[in-house]
């Protein structure tokens, strides 16, 4: 997956009725470089000699972004979908995580892997512990997975066929 782009709009030009701002790419960057770049592209060379503030107003991401996002998650954001991709989009778009660091620590512990559906990854991730723990084999195909998937439920996050631990 890409990395995010922003649209980045001097809020002074913007206010004057002018539209001056860049589209950053944030794949590489962290959230001081982000703020340098605001700065030289945007409020630097605005037509308007009092721009000091700026705003997200266009971004290209699978997640939805605000006009105020803090620089440094979204870095951390754009690096986690570059790496982990739909996966990690499906992961913040349920959890909505305050600390994207920390996000990421967990997004890889808890998730369990793309699915057709929360049936069929309970009966391909549980059918061996079935297994294991000596249910004869002609008593499994009598075994109802719909039920089980059901009461398992509670226990998982599933967004857009991506199962997840619910902790």
């Amino acid at each position: 997956m890409e990395s995010i782009k922003i649209y980045v709009a001097c809020l002074a030009s913007y206010n004057a009725g002018k539209l001056h701002g860049t589209w950053i790419d944030l794949s590489g960057l962290d959230g001081e470089d982000t703020q340098e770049m605001i700065q030289k592209q945007v409020i630097k060379t605005s037509p308007q000699w009092d721009a000091e503030e700026w705003a997200i107003h266009d971004f290209e991401s699978p997640v939805k972004l605000g006009e105020w996002e803090d620089l440094e998650d979204l870095c951390i954001l754009s690096e986690a979908l570059e790496d982990h991709g739909e996966a990690f989009a499906a992961y913040v778009q349920i959890e909505t995580p305050q600390d994207m660091g920390k996000a990421v620590s967990q997004f890889t512990e808890r998730y369990c892997g793309h699915w057709e559906s929360f049936e069929q990854y309970v009966t391909e991730s549980h059918h061996g512990d079935l297994v294991a723990s000596q249910i004869p084999s002609y008593l499994l195909c009598h075994f109802d997975w719909e039920s089980y998937a059901r009461d398992l439920e509670q226990s998982y996050l599933v967004h857009a066929g991506h199962v997840f631990y619910n902790n």
